[in-house]
């Protein structure tokens, strides 16, 4: 009996039914508590790194085991049940408090940003930062920039800055002291302008983002969260692509054009991964056969404690 994959195998079993519960409204998860705690995984991926033979394995998967569990517990004693939650939504703004009951509807505050496009931009960057919540880029903007928010906790801000050569754009959500539970909202729709050459970095917290980057000009590009689904297409419009991705107990599925080379380099720990038509160049680095003949590169790092990476072409 492999025991290391009972380990496995059973982490991964938690990890679902948590995410399937709160996909199904049963529990609201604290994930801004799970994103603090999460290293606490490294434990136990030093656990099973210690089980040498079988003499020791099962003492090591049952240690394992057993943190694990009780760490999901308490875990889950964070959580709040949707059906009987008594406790109130609390949103403070500049010394304004606002308290809604959980029964009843949370207050939405909808917010649309825009701005102008400029003919003589070529370089563009944009800084998102966004909490807990839902985030789509997928569609294209005449403007230089659009946005759409949802949430009933806080308010984003933008801040456009004319660096010369480069215009860079600050987008989040303004948080301090925002507490959120199951009536809390938060979702962003973004749209950009595909003529300048783009930096991005995200940092999102816990969530779910849906990128359709196919049509941009990707220079650099940044991703960083806690427990989040990932969603990321990559076109071909940059003769050179780098792509840093750095995510705690995630899904990430990543599209790539046929067209393109592309190198991944992986630090993912607990990670199942499927690299459709990769070889594999040494122990952690992954390249198309076209990478030393291809014009365009997408160099992808990627670093994640528990996740299921998928890379395919299209």
């Amino acid at each position: 009996m492999n025991y290391r994959n009972i380990f496995w195998g059973f982490t991964l079993i938690v990890i679902g039914v948590l995410f399937t519960l709160q996909n199904f409204d049963v529990i609201n998860i604290n994930w801004r508590f799970f994103r603090d705690l999460w290293p606490l995984l490294l434990i136990f991926f030093g656990i099973n790194a210690l089980v040498k033979n079988d003499s020791t394995s099962k003492l090591g998967v049952g240690l394992g085991i057993a943190f694990l569990l009780g760490f999901f517990v308490f875990l889950f004693f964070n959580s709040e049940y949707i059906s009987d939650s008594k406790n109130s939504f609390e949103y403070k703004n500049d010394g304004e408090n606002r308290i809604f009951n959980n029964k009843e509807k949370a207050e939405e505050n909808n917010q649309d940003f825009v701005q102008e496009m400029d003919s003589s931009i070529r370089r563009a960057k944009l800084n998102f930062e966004g909490s807990a919540g839902s985030f789509e880029l997928k569609e294209e903007t005449n403007k230089f920039f659009e946005a759409k928010t949802q949430q009933t906790a806080g308010e984003y801000s933008l801040e456009r800055i004319n660096n010369g050569e480069l215009n860079e754009l600050n987008f989040k959500l303004n948080d301090s002291e925002i507490q959120f539970n199951s009536k809390s909202k938060n979702k962003v729709k973004m749209m950009l302008n595909v003529n300048p050459e783009w930096d991005m970095e995200f940092n999102l917290g816990a969530g779910s983002a849906d990128l359709d980057l196919s049509k941009y000009k990707i220079k650099k590009m940044v991703i960083e969260a806690g427990a989040s689904s990932l969603d990321l297409k990559l076109g071909d419009q940059s003769n050179f692509q780098e792509i840093e991705i750095s995510m705690g107990a995630s899904a990430i599925d990543i599209e790539i054009p046929k067209g393109a080379a592309c190198q991944i380099k992986t630090d993912t720990g607990l990670s199942s991964t499927d690299f459709e038509n990769f070889t594999k160049i040494s122990e952690d680095v992954y390249q198309t056969e076209n990478f030393s003949s291809s014009p365009n590169k997408i160099m992808i790092k990627l670093e994640s404690g528990i996740s299921s990476i998928s890379v395919k072409r299209y």
